[in-house]
């Protein structure tokens, strides 16, 4: 038996369980089964646990700035397309700037959600969440029993 082991770091390793879960996340969302629905929420949390770490940002910012560095390195290389290069540099950039402009830790906005951490609450009970322990999906509506119940739970309130 041969036992190989990637020589990641921390760091990559975090970063490709955050593609992995916003991979599962585009794809859950795109679903119309209230079971999909169900997990994309699971997998919004599990996103928002990993991202939750206090030096994410920063590695990231850190990370981004190497690369651009690493890029400009090929500038003037007759191997290399000065305009795909500027593009990749202006897609790092971009990225760069929207991650500085975030305040506090990826994902803070979505802790500040009353209503989605209500149901991050429910989602580990085991057999939920069912319509008697999840709030209404629909803005507005009553939270004890909303028509046809939410979206994300056993289908529609008995």
């Amino acid at each position: 038996m041969i036992l190989y082991e990637y020589p990641f770091n921390e760091s990559i390793r975090t970063m490709l369980r955050l593609e992995h879960l916003f991979d599962r996340l585009g794809q859950l969302i795109a679903r119309d089964a209230p079971v999909d629905h169900h997990f994309a929420l699971s997998t919004l949390f599990e996103i928002m646990d990993v991202a939750s770490r206090a030096d994410l940002k920063s590695d990231l910012l850190k990370d981004l700035e190497r690369q651009k560095a690493q890029l400009n390195g090929y500038r003037g290389n007759p191997s290399i397309s000065e305009s795909a290069l500027d593009e990749v540099l202006g897609r790092v950039d971009h990225a760069f700037n929207g991650l500085n402009q975030l305040h506090g830790k990826a994902g803070a906005a979505l802790t500040g959600n009353e209503w989605l951490m209500s149901i991050r609450s429910r989602i580990s009970i085991p057999g939920a969440p069912a319509s008697s322990t999840c709030p209404a999906t629909t803005p507005g509506r009553s939270t004890s029993r909303p028509a046809g119940g939410p979206i994300f739970c056993n289908g529609p309130a008995r």
